[in-house]
């Protein structure tokens, strides 16, 4: 009996000393992630980090995204690639647009930094790079004319099961953007989804690249976008150039393709696709695309809200239309073939990060 006793008394003190050492490690963790986070609360000084200089550049820039909190994991997974592999004159801003209230909430936000900042090692570069992210919150709202009630609506939009958040993201991009308050001093910003990354090293500086071949739209590849998400976006363009001789002009000199055997061939736009930048990657000077001529194409693009609500008109080939009919491709384009690149499974033509630099 009295052994029995004694095991008994052993075994409750192993199982305290057990709950214990838990309670503590708890705490242990929780006093570790607080201390991190009054870390970030504390102003400091970059002028000591890495990737500084002493002379800033004569313009500014920002990285952005357009994020969701079902896609964080994602995003840290980006943000990671982006510290590893892009490195800038400048530590820019690094700008998470969001429409979901869930991410409005502090805790959410600091528990997102701080497990980016423990993936990216706990360095000074790696408190320098988390430091430069900003939230902003976005208000997205349906046009006039658009029932929130997707049953009352006729026809129904097409991406139904992804709408409006999806529809809200490409009026956004489309043209909303280049009017933000956020971006209104800032002479360029690159673009990347949550589910962007770029894998390799780029052996430049994207910003500084653009800048010194004076360029004004970049972007990483290009195909074609189906005819059942474009309907009617060949015969606005067609009519909008014919309208506008200076556009008319720029189309041809850019050797721009209509679908067909003639331009005349109207069965053909309903039938064909439209190219597109895949811009969930891209690289903007935002002046150029605020100028008025610019404006008043985009504007036209929404005055017709069931473009892009009900027919599901992407950011991607109105994008590709308005730098044809606006700009010198060859001139004021860049193709970043050097930067490798995935998307969602698809991965375009590489060249050799050294040749972009010719």
């Amino acid at each position: 009996m009295l052994l029995k006793l004694r095991y008994r008394n052993i075994l409750l003190g192993i199982g305290l000393v057990v709950v214990v050492y838990e309670v503590f490690a708890m705490l242990r963790a929780q006093g570790a992630f607080i201390k991190v986070r009054r870390r970030f609360q504390t102003p400091i000084d970059l002028s000591d980090l890495a990737n500084t200089t002493s002379i800033r550049p004569p313009y500014t820039a920002v990285i952005l995204y357009l994020i969701q909190a079902s896609r964080l994991a994602d995003l840290r997974l980006s943000l990671t690639y982006l510290h590893k592999n892009v490195h800038t004159n400048e530590p820019w801003p690094i700008i998470l647009f969001y429409d979901d209230p869930i991410l409005s909430s502090p805790q959410v936000q600091s528990e997102f930094i701080f497990l980016l900042y423990d993936a990216l090692g706990h360095t000074a570069s790696a408190r320098q790079f988390v430091r430069r992210i900003e939230w902003i919150h976005l208000e997205f709202n349906l046009p006039p004319g658009i029932s929130s009630d997707i049953d009352a609506l006729d026809p129904k939009p097409v991406f139904s099961h992804a709408w409006p958040g999806y529809h809200h993201m490409c009026a956004w991009f489309i043209g909303a953007i280049f009017n933000h308050p956020r971006l209104k001093d800032v002479d360029y910003y690159m673009r990347m989804d949550t589910d962007s990354f770029i894998y390799d090293e780029v052996c430049y500086d994207p910003f500084e690249l653009m800048v010194q071949k004076g360029k004004v739209y970049g972007y990483r590849s290009s195909f074609g976008d189906e005819d059942w998400v474009t309907k009617g976006m060949w015969k606005l363009v067609d009519e909008y150039a014919k309208e506008n001789q200076l556009v008319e002009k720029r189309l041809k000199l850019n050797g721009w393709k209509w679908p067909g055997t003639t331009r005349e061939d109207k069965n053909a736009f309903d039938n064909s696709k439209f190219p597109l930048y895949y811009n969930n990657f891209e690289i903007v000077k935002l002046e150029a695309f605020r100028r008025p001529n610019v404006k008043a194409w985009l504007d036209e693009v929404m005055s017709v809200p069931e473009r892009v609500y009900i027919y599901r008109w992407g950011d991607a080939p109105v994008r590709y239309a308005t730098v044809n009919m606006f700009f010198d491709v060859e001139k004021d384009v860049e193709l970043f073939c050097g930067i490798n690149y995935y998307h969602q499974g698809t991965q375009s033509p590489r060249c050799r990060c050294e040749d972009q630099l010719a």
